[in-house]
């Protein structure tokens, strides 16, 4: 299934969705581009929260005279897209996705979280069972968000500190 601005927006309101932007970073890369990371939470009606991160490179987007807003925009757009449809669970294909290779700053982002969370074996195992990757540097710039938002998954918050599992 592809889900567009519209078809995200029907869903939220159906399903009473509320998306939250909880983080705007960018970062300067070596080729002078700039990759905007969009981190939004969704909550639906029955408390259910799901955290998802969007990412755009300013290379991705189509010649005008606001690279930097279009590209923030397309993150926002994917972050609010990985939320909605991980909250429903169901499988969204993202067809403006990038196959260019992970960046820099991903790949610190990466080894930051796994290390925080369910540590680097289990991380490695994870990329092996899913792409049949070996190395963090084997990721696509999308490959490599779908492994921050599972990362960022397994981080504790406010809510869950301390609580039994």
């Amino acid at each position: 299934m592809q889900m567009d601005r519209q078809s995200r927006v029907s869903l939220a309101k159906l399903y009473n969705i509320n998306l939250e932007i909880s983080g705007v970073e960018s970062y300067k890369e070596d080729d002078g581009s700039v990759t905007y990371q969009v981190e939004v939470k969704a909550t639906d009606s029955e408390g259910r929260v799901v955290s998802s991160i969007g990412l755009c490179n300013t290379k991705e987007v189509q010649p005008s005279d606001r690279p930097q807003h279009d590209a923030a925009t397309i993150a926002e757009t994917r972050a609010k897209n990985r939320a909605t449809s991980e909250l429903l669970d169901i499988e969204v294909e993202q067809p403006e996705e990038s196959t260019e290779p992970i960046t820099a700053n991903q790949i610190k982002l990466i080894h930051i979280l796994a290390r925080n969370t369910i540590g680097e074996e289990a991380y490695h195992q994870y990329i092996k069972e899913k792409w049949g990757l070996s190395s963090t540097k084997e990721l696509t710039e999308s490959q490599a968000r779908t492994v921050i938002d599972h990362l960022r998954s397994h981080m504790q918050t406010p809510e869950t500190a301390g609580m039994p599992n």
